[in-house]
């Protein structure tokens, strides 16, 4: 399901549609709330031209930034799809962050920026 509600900034989609084409495989990262600042995480999964796998010391450090040291919180969490399919893979879902976190979910094509919403069935 997509979610839209609010818009991210056009200076941070703007942003993330250059970043798209940068590496044949596919990024991610982090929205920071407040600014929209993006923290890039390398991509460690086995197969990173259709995955991703977020480095788990990158994470720790770009998280420990965001809320302890800028005392924000993250928006969302943004991953690229190098082969320009719009929507969440099968593999996305099975590794959606925890609702609980209420982190917006971001894929991003060579074209748009475009959340998604888990929907309960």
């Amino acid at each position: 399901m997509w979610n839209g509600d609010p818009p991210l900034f056009e200076s941070t989609i703007k942003e993330l549609l250059l970043d798209w084409g940068r590496k044949r495989t596919e990024q991610c990262g982090f929205i920071e709330a407040e600014n929209q600042d993006l923290y890039y995480v390398d991509n460690i999964h086995q197969y990173p031209k259709m995955n991703f796998l977020m480095h788990g010391e990158q994470t720790e450090l770009a998280l420990e930034r965001i809320y302890n040291t800028l005392e924000s919180s993250v928006l969302g969490i943004f991953h690229t799809h190098p082969n320009n399919v719009p929507w969440p893979s099968p593999r996305d879902i099975v590794g959606w962050p925890n609702p609980q976190l209420n982190w917006r979910y971001f894929v991003v094509t060579s074209e748009e920026v475009l959340e998604w919403k888990l929907a309960d069935d």
